[in-house]
């Protein structure tokens, strides 16, 4: 199949005192509460990438900790001659990988999308025996919604034990990869013909909708007033940040191109259409390599520090379940194409500083694996304890499997469990501290005298901090237990913690 049949994919917390329990804001089918899927975009399905580059991409993948993978499966491949005739060569294809995938423990995100020529309703169809592809046609919807219902109920149920979601085309809101006379009413038919038949066939596969270029809420705003509700386990977008530090919050006006306050303001949306128990997918982000002097081009240093910061950032989204990169080796070797330079590595394969920075936030923000409990400084969210000696006796900060952090969003006050370990009699006595996670900036803090044994010590947020929840739904802060009257350079413990608003 010619290569353009796979268009190039660009773009409260409640207060739990007795378990002290953190509540995440929602949940997946193939997720625990608070948990996120992290890896990157790959295009094993086109023509001419061989099975051993495909291994290649998922040893990477391995490698750097990822336990995902996100695809784009052509329907136009997949069914291109007629309805329910099936191409085994591509189908065998699909299969082999998988089982690559699956022998890497990677589950895959599929993107379906592309309208066979006889399905297509391109005013060009024309004589579908040639290259139709050529014509674009593939990239117009169906002229029947349920011919690719059918489609995408086929690949769930050949392939949903190795998926970990399926999504519903690929950014509809761009003509460069959907096109009808009405894109968005169109798209809404697709999604409301989908759910049903992909349910019925894989009940735990999610089916994520919107995929939309950017944070585009205006879009999926829209796509709401088309009556989509109850058609989808989560909705997906790719949010973009041009060449800018994903920190940059950027200007009011222009959310939608920004990382940072661009999610948080389609989070808002899905909570304020009833929607806050679903799930936000970012199946697409990254920068590209493509030079300098251009709003979309990064040098390979900050490619690599933006990055890291990505995952950082997605990783304290509680209501996040995938945080997906693009792309993780360039397309081709163009030097100066933007789509060709995402890549993490080279399309030799030779590794750009980023692909170390992808591994290394794995790591440090994931543990290698999905955690709802992220430690610092290498600690992992398995349990452990770090004491540091305090007037009186040694402190600890209490990882506990289901967390030890909780809220209140009414009254901003956080409790931070601690152990006391004392001689009979004493008392540990020190200052706490919460921070925002890479930032100087204290959100609370309080001095504690405590006696043996466990207890919930409470820390008023202050009203920055309350506000970072309430805006973004997730606050990663920093404990710092400190000796009493010690300066705040003095050695501390310290823990990171994932606050979630639900």
């Amino acid at each position: 199949m010619h290569p353009s049949l796979h268009g190039i994919a660009r773009r409260t917390l409640l207060l739990v005192v007795a378990t002290a329990t953190i509540v995440a804001a929602s949940a997946a089918p193939a997720l625990a509460a608070g948990q996120q899927y992290h890896g990157a975009q790959t295009h094993p399905l086109w023509s001419g990438v061989t099975v051993d580059e495909q291994e290649r991409e998922l040893q990477l993948l391995d490698d750097a900790g990822a336990d995902s993978v996100r695809i784009d499966i052509g329907w136009a491949s997949i069914e291109q001659t007629g309805k329910g005739r099936y191409s085994d060569s591509y189908v065998r294809r699909a299969d082999e990988y998988f089982r690559r995938a699956r022998a890497h423990g990677i589950k895959v995100i599929v993107s379906l999308s592309d309208s066979p020529c006889w399905a297509s309703s391109s005013p060009d169809v024309g004589d579908c025996s040639g290259s139709w592809w050529s014509r674009g046609v593939q990239k117009w919807a169906p002229r029947n919604a349920a011919d690719y219902a059918d489609a995408a109920a086929w690949v769930a149920n050949r392939w949903h034990a190795d998926m970990a979601a399926l999504e519903v085309w690929n950014e509809p809101n761009d003509t460069a990869y959907f096109r009808a006379n009405d894109p968005l009413a169109e798209y809404s038919k697709l999604v409301k013909a989908t759910y049903r038949p992909v349910k019925a066939v894989a009940p735990e596969l999610p089916v994520v909708v919107g995929v939309v270029s950017w944070s585009d809420r205006p879009w999926l705003e829209r796509m709401y007033d088309q009556g989509i509700a109850g058609n989808y386990d989560g909705i997906s977008i790719h949010p973009y940040n041009e060449a800018r530090d994903p920190d940059d919050p950027w200007l009011p006006q222009w959310k939608a191109y920004s990382f940072l306050s661009g999610v948080a303001w389609v989070r808002d949306l899905m909570v304020a259409k009833g929607d806050a128990d679903k799930g936000l997918w970012l199946t697409e982000f990254g920068y590209s390599t493509c030079g300098t002097g251009s709003k979309d081009c990064v040098t390979a240093d900050q490619q690599a520090e933006f990055t890291r910061d990505s995952f950082r950032i997605a990783a304290g989204w509680s209501y996040v379940r995938a945080a997906v990169v693009y792309n993780l080796r360039n397309i081709d070797d163009t030097p100066n194409s933007r789509l060709s330079q995402f890549g993490l590595v080279n399309h030799d394969f030779s590794p750009k500083p980023a692909y170390a920075a992808f591994k290394d936030a794995l790591h440090t923000y994931y543990d290698g694996a999905n955690a709802t409990v992220a430690g610092t400084s290498g600690d992992a969210a398995t349990g452990s304890t770090t004491g540091v000696e305090v007037s009186g006796g040694t402190v600890s900060v209490v990882e506990a499997p289901t967390g030890s952090v909780v809220t209140t969003t009414d009254s901003g006050v956080t409790g931070v469990k601690l152990t006391c370990e004392v001689k009979r009699g004493k008392r540990c006595r020190g200052q706490l501290k919460l921070r925002i996670a890479g930032s100087r900036t204290t959100v609370g803090s309080a001095r504690f005298s405590i006696p043996a044994g466990k207890r919930l010590v409470r820390v008023k947020l202050t009203p920055r901090g309350r506000r970072k929840i309430a805006r973004v739904g997730r606050l990663r802060v920093t404990v710092k237990i400190l000796p009493r009257g010690a300066s705040t350079r003095a050695k501390a413990a310290r823990r990171s913690f994932l606050l979630a608003r639900a």
